[in-house]
């Protein structure tokens, strides 16, 4: 089946979490592209990516700074940001607001959700 939002930009350190994406999104016709938060945003720059799967909880530095760089670049301006946390969610109420992402996905989730939530922002674009 091929997708409307082709290109998912994963932005994740571990590799289980790779691999699960990676098995459930390309053979639903996406094409999944994992990095890591040092060249998401250059990557982002290009202008291809339809959507960002983006970890929180990152060692070096946070997740919702990286957002918020995201968000700063014109090529990227539009492209939907999927948080992915185990953050509560009214820490991540309080801390994502005015900072853009799209949605929270809380980990763990599973394939159903994880497709449910690609589809919704492939279909608003």
């Amino acid at each position: 089946m091929q997708s409307p939002c082709p290109r998912v930009l994963l932005v994740h350190d571990d590799e289980l979490m790779w691999d699960f994406v990676v098995r459930v999104l390309e053979p639903e016709g996406y094409a999944v592209e994992v990095t890591t938060p040092a060249n998401s945003v250059s990557r982002l720059e290009v202008g291809d990516i339809n959507l960002v799967l983006l970890d929180l909880g990152w060692p070096e530095s946070t997740g919702l700074d990286l957002c918020m760089r995201m968000r700063r670049l014109p090529a990227a301006a539009h492209v939907p940001i999927v948080a992915l946390t185990d953050f509560p969610s009214e820490t991540r109420d309080v801390l994502a607001f005015g900072i853009g992402p799209d949605e929270f996905l809380s980990k763990p989730f599973v394939m159903e959700d994880l497709l449910a939530v690609v589809a919704r922002h492939c279909a608003a674009r």
